[in-house]
């Protein structure tokens, strides 16, 4: 593994990952609408789980993995301790060296996973991976950052491959359970109209 990798991405995860569980619980729409598409019963990788927001069951009364199997994989260590806290099946493990038989997923995700990987071969290799464990007509979905950003975005790159500082703020997890709430109650506001 190159020392890059090692040092600012592996190193920075297992440091942060409570942090990070605070601040990145929310799953993203696209994701979820994506593992809604599959069929129930469906297995899937989450290759680069993180703390497990694409394995939970609903988020805020809405499905996430509801009727789908999800297995997922992490080279943090302490973001796959929080998926244990969770009983989620998940196991630490290099997502360009995973330890599932070919074929073994119907899906599979990676998401905000290949701009950790520093070089163009060891990205194909995750990619080659991932494809070797899913299934024939299976179906992967990858989302990473793009140097290319929207106007309302808040970061601008000005090259590829740039090292973005993780910034620690205080009490994210108290912050989480208030926006949570509030968003339960918009919820539920929402369905009794």
């Amino acid at each position: 593994m190159p020392t890059i990798e090692r040092d600012h991405v592996h190193a920075v995860y297992d440091t942060i990952a409570d942090h990070w569980d605070g601040t990145r619980y929310a799953p993203w729409p696209r994701v979820v609408e994506f593992i809604q598409s599959l069929e129930p019963g469906t297995l899937i990788a989450d290759v680069g789980c993180g703390n497990g927001k694409y394995m939970q069951p609903t988020y805020i009364g809405r499905p996430v993995a509801s009727g789908r199997g999800v297995i997922g994989c992490d080279m943090s260590k302490n973001l796959i301790s929080i998926c244990g806290k969770r009983s989620f099946n998940a196991l630490v493990c290099d997502g360009l060296l995973l330890p599932y038989r070919d074929g073994a997923f119907d899906a599979a995700l990676s998401i905000a996973v290949f701009h950790h990987i520093s070089t163009k071969e060891r990205r194909l290799r995750a990619l080659s991976e991932l494809a070797r464990i899913v299934r024939s007509n299976g179906q992967i979905l990858i989302y990473a950052w793009a140097q290319e950003q929207d106007d309302d975005s808040r970061r601008r790159f000005q090259t590829q491959d740039v090292l973005v500082p993780w910034h620690l703020k205080k009490n994210p997890k108290q912050k989480r359970k208030k926006r949570e709430k509030k968003k339960v109650k918009k919820v539920k506001k929402v369905k009794k109209e």
